[in-house]
C-alpha cells in the first residue's frame, strides 16, 4: 500500500510537469494508477507504465538528472502503443546464460504463474533477435527459493492460526465443563427447594382452612354491623351538611381576600410629577445603588453587553438571564430601566428582584424572588396584546403567576419601566412611559435581595439606562 501510494506520487508529478502531453486543461481526478507498475530501465531510469487517464492508457520513462537522484526529467512519454510485453509478464526472476557462442538463453520467465524459457541471437554489438519465443521450462533457482519461503511462511502462519483456534475450542469445553457442573450443583439445590415448597405447600393449605373458619366468622359479624347501618347513615347526613357550610365559609373569605388586592389599569392618566412611596407625599429616592450593566454576568443567552445596554440575540433561548449583584434592604427601592423586544410570536422581557438563593443558572425561577415580566403570545391569548405580570418565584423550579393584566403599549416599543417595590408595606408598583399601570399588595415577606436578573424570552430584547435608587 506504501509502495502504490508513492507510485501515485510520482505519477502525479510526471503529469504536473508535463501539461503538453494532455493539453492544458486536464482532470487529476481522471488519473487511475491501481495497475501501474514501475520498474528500472537503467543504472539511471525508471519506467513507469499502465497508467489510465480516461481512457487513454500512458507510459513514462523517467531519467536522474544529478547523481544523488533527488532530481530528475521526464525523457519520453508513450500513449496509446499497446505494450509488447504484457502486464502479466514477470521478469523479476528471470536468469541470463550464455550458450558459449552467439546466443543468450532467458530463463526463468513468468507468465501466469508458469515458467517459461527464450533463446535470442545476438547479431552484432547493438541488435540481439529472438529465435525462438518463450516455451515452457524450469523455473529458476531463485524464483523456487522464494516460492519455498512463501510457502513456509504461509504453512507457518496457518499453524499459528490453528494452534490458536485449538486453545480457544479447549478453553470453550472447560468454561462447558464447569458450567454443566454448576448446572448440576442447582439442579441439586433446586430438587431441595422443590420439596421445602411442596411442604410448604401442605401447610398454607392447613392456614387457609383455618382462615375459611375465620371468614365465617367475620361475615357473621359483618351481618351484625349491617343492622346497626341506619344510624351510621344518619351521621354522614350530618357530616355533608357541615362540609358544604365549610366550603362557602372557605368561599367568603377568598373572595375578601381577592378584594383586598388592588389592581390598576390606567389609559389616560395624567402625567404624574413624581414617583412617590405608600407613606410619602413627595419622591424621596435620593441614594444610587447601581447604574449601568458593566459589572453584570450572563447566565445563558447570547448578550451584548455594554455599560448603557444588553442585547440579547439567541432567539431559540427560554431562560436567558442577565445578572447584576446588588444588596436590597427593607428601604423602598426604585428600579429604573428601558426595555424592548423587537421578536416576532411568543417573545416575553422582564426583571428579577429582591432575589436571593438561586443555585441553578439553567433553571425555569430564579431562587426566592419577585419577577415583573412583560410577554406577547398570539398563539396563547388569541391576541397581539401586551400583557404585564407578576411573579412570585420560590426556587429555581417552582415559580407561579400572582397577577396578569392587558396594557394598552406594545411590547416592540422603546418602554421607560419604574418599579417601586416597598417591602415595609409589601406593595409592588409599576409605571410604564410614567403612568401608573399596576399596584399590588404582596403578602410574600419579601424585604431583603442580594441580586436583580434580566431575562428575556426569544431573541431581540433589550434593556438601557438601568438606575437603581433608594431613600437615604
Amino acid at each position: 500500500m506504501k509502495i502504490r501510494g508513492i507510485l501515485g506520487f510520482i505519477v502525479f508529478l510526471v503529469i504536473l510537469i508535463s501539461p503538453c502531453t494532455f493539453g492544458q486543461d486536464y482532470d487529476l481526478t481522471e488519473i487511475d494508477v491501481s495497475n501501474a507498475v514501475i520498474s528500472i530501465a537503467g543504472p539511471k531510469s525508471l519506467f513507469i507504465r499502465s497508467v489510465q487517464y480516461g481512457t487513454e492508457e500512458v507510459s513514462f520513462l523517467l531519467e536522474a538528472v544529478d547523481p544523488a537522484g533527488q532530481k530528475w526529467k521526464v525523457k519520453e512519454i508513450f500513449t496509446g502503443a499497446t505494450p509488447m510485453i504484457p502486464d502479466n509478464v514477470y521478469l523479476d526472476f528471470a536468469e541470463i546464460s550464455s550458450d558459449g557462442g552467439t546466443g543468450v538463453e532467458i530463463s526463468g520467465i513468468i507468465l501466469d504463474g508458469e515458467s517459461y524459457t527464450a533463446y535470442m541471437k545476438i547479431l552484432d554489438a547493438e541488435t540481439l533477435e529472438i529465435t525462438e519465443y518463450p516455451l515452457p521450462g524450469e523455473p529458476s533457482y531463485r524464483y523456487t527459493q522464494v516460492l519455498q519461503s512463501l510457502k513456509k511462511s504461509l504453512l507457518a502462519a496457518e499453524q499459528q492460526q490453528h494452534q490458536e483456534q485449538i486453545s480457544t475450542l479447549e478453553n470453550k469445553i472447560t468454561l462447558l465443563e464447569d458450567e454443566n457442573t454448576t448446572s448440576s450443583q442447582k439442579i441439586v439445590s433446586l430438587n431441595k427447594e422443590n420439596k421445602q415448597y411442596e411442604d410448604a405447600i401442605i401447610s398454607l393449605n392447613q392456614e387457609n382452612k383455618q382462615y375459611e373458619n375465620q371468614i365465617e366468622e367475620l361475615q357473621s359479624a359483618v351481618s351484625d354491623l349491617e343492622e346497626g347501618q341506619g344510624s351510621w347513615k344518619q351521621e354522614m347526613e350530618v357530616l355533608s351538611r357541615v362540609n358544604e357550610e365549610l366550603k362557602v365559609t372557605f368561599q367568603e373569605t377568598i373572595e375578601k381576600l381577592r378584594q383586598s388586592i388592588s389592581v390598576t389599569e390606567t389609559s389616560a392618566a395624567p402625567e404624574p410629577e413624581g414617583i412617590e412611596t405608600a407613606g410619602a407625599s413627595k419622591p424621596l429616592f435620593n441614594k444610587v445603588l447601581l447604574t449601568g450593566f458593566g459589572t453584570g454576568r450572563p447566565q445563558m443567552g447570547r448578550w451584548h453587553v455594554t455599560d448603557t445596554e444588553i442585547i440579547q440575540k439567541d432567539e431559540t433561548q427560554y431562560f436567558a438571564k442577565y445578572v447584576l449583584s446588588i444588596k436590597q434592604t427593607e428601604k423602598p427601592t426604585l428600579f429604573s430601566f428601558h426595555a424592548r423586544s423587537s421578536g416576532e410570536g411568543w417573545v416575553g422581557l422582564g426583571m428579577h428582584f429582591y432575589a436571593s438563593g438561586n443555585n441553578n443558572k439553567l433553571g425555569y425561577g430564579y431562587g426566592n424572588s419577585l419577577l415583573f415580566w412583560l410577554t406577547r403570545d398570539p398563539k396563547y391569548y388569541g391576541t397581539r396584546d401586551t400583557h404585564a405580570q407578576l411573579y412570585k418565584s420560590n426556587d429555581s423550579v417552582n415559580m407561579a403567576m400572582v397577577l396578569n393584566s392587558i396594557i394598552e403599549e406594545d411590547i416592540s416599543d422603546d418602554l421607560k419601566i419604574d418599579i417601586l417595590y416597598e417591602p415595609a408595606e409589601e406593595y409592588f408598583t409599576v409605571f410604564i412611559n410614567e403612568e401608573e399601570k399596576l399596584k399590588y399588595k404582596t403578602w410574600f415577606n419579601l424585604d431583603r435581595g442580594m441580586e436583580i436578573a434580566f431575562r428575556t424570552l426569544g431573541g431581540g430584547s433589550s434593556f438601557s439606562d438601568l438606575a437603581v435608587k433608594t431613600i437615604q
